[in-house]
C-alpha cells in the first residue's frame, strides 16, 4: 500500500503542469514512433554495461537518472532473457530471484537533457502481461500496452512497445514513469524493461548526459580497436570497430548537452 501512495503522489506532481503544456501523441508501434521524431535519438540498450550491473536508487546511467522504491530490491541488468535487437543480450530488471520486476512494481526517469519523447520495450513471459497492465506517463500523457505483443522474441518473452510523443511550444520535459499495475498485490506477472528511446547526444559515453572530456577519455580507451561488440559505446556506427568514422561523430556532437 506504501508504494501505491508513493507512486500515485509522483503521478500527481508530474502530470498538472504537463497537461497544461503539451499536446501528446502515444504509440504502441516503434517503427511509427521512430519515423515521427523530429529530434536526434539516443537508445539505452544496457549493452555497455555488464550483466548483473547494479542500479542503486538515484543512481544515474548515461544521462538518465533511476528513482524507485521496491522493497529491499535494487534494479540491474540481467542476460537471462532473450533481447528484443539480434545482438542484444541485457535487459533491466531486479535482485530478486526472477531478475525480473513484478506487477505492481514502477520507477521514474529523470533525463539530463530534456526530451520531448520517450519509447521502450517491456518484455513479459509468454501469456502473462495483458492489455493496460503497464503504463507509461510522460509530458502529461498517458500510454498502456496493447492486447498483442509487436514482437514475439526466441524464447517466447513477448515484447510490448510503449512511446509518446510531446508536441507544441513547451513540449520538453525531464521525467518519465513506468508503472505496473497489479490489482491482486499478489504479483500477477514478472516483466524487464530494454531499449529506452530519448533524445540525448550520441557520442555520451559517461554516465552525465553532455559530451565533454570524460566521454572524451573513454572514447580513447577504444580508439582503433576492433571486434569489440559494443565497444564500451564508442562504436557509433554499429560496425563493432571503433575507427575514424566514429571519431567523425564524436567531433560532430563535441558539447552536446552543456
Amino acid at each position: 500500500m506504501y508504494k501505491t501512495r508513493k507512486l500515485l503522489i509522483v503521478l500527481l506532481l508530474l502530470w498538472p503542469g504537463e497537461l497544461l503544456c503539451a499536446q501528446v501523441t502515444t504509440y504502441t508501434d516503434r517503427s511509427a514512433f521512430l519515423a515521427d521524431l523530429s529530434q536526434t535519438d539516443v537508445t539505452l540498450t544496457w549493452e555497455t554495461l555488464s550483466a548483473d550491473t547494479l542500479i542503486p536508487h538515484d543512481d544515474r546511467v548515461r544521462g538518465i537518472t533511476f528513482s524507485y522504491l521496491i522493497g529491499d530490491e535494487i534494479l540491474r541488468t540481467t542476460d537471462a532473457f532473450a533481447q528484443t535487437t539480434e545482438e542484444g543480450k541485457n535487459s533491466l530488471g531486479l535482485t530478486g530471484p526472477d531478475a525480473s520486476f513484478l506487477s505492481g512494481d514502477a520507477f521514474m526517469m529523470t533525463f539530463d537533457i530534456p526530451t520531448s519523447f520517450v519509447g521502450l520495450y517491456v518484455i513479459g513471459s509468454p501469456g502473462d502481461v495483458r492489455e493496460g497492465d503497464i503504463t507509461l506517463s510522460f509530458g502529461g500523457g498517458l500510454i498502456s500496452n496493447a492486447p498483442d505483443p509487436g514482437m514475439v522474441l526466441p524464447d517466447g518473452g513477448q515484447a510490448y512497445f510503449l512511446g509518446i510523443i510531446a508536441t507544441g511550444p513547451f513540449s520538453s520535459f525531464t521525467e518519465a514513469v513506468l508503472v505496473s499495475n497489479d490489482p491482486t498485490g499478489s504479483g500477477l506477472y514478472v516483466f524487464n524493461a530494454d531499449d529506452i528511446i530519448h533524445h540525448g547526444c550520441v557520442a555520451n559515453l559517461d554516465d552525465y548526459g553532455s559530451v565533454t572530456f570524460g566521454d572524451l577519455a573513454l572514447f580513447g580507451q577504444y580508439w582503433l580497436m576492433t571486434g569489440c561488440e559494443a565497444c564500451g559505446g564508442g562504436d557509433f556506427t554499429g560496425d563493432q570497430n571503433v575507427m575514424p568514422d566514429d571519431l567523425s561523430i564524436f567531433i560532430t556532437d563535441w558539447l552536446c548537452g552543456m
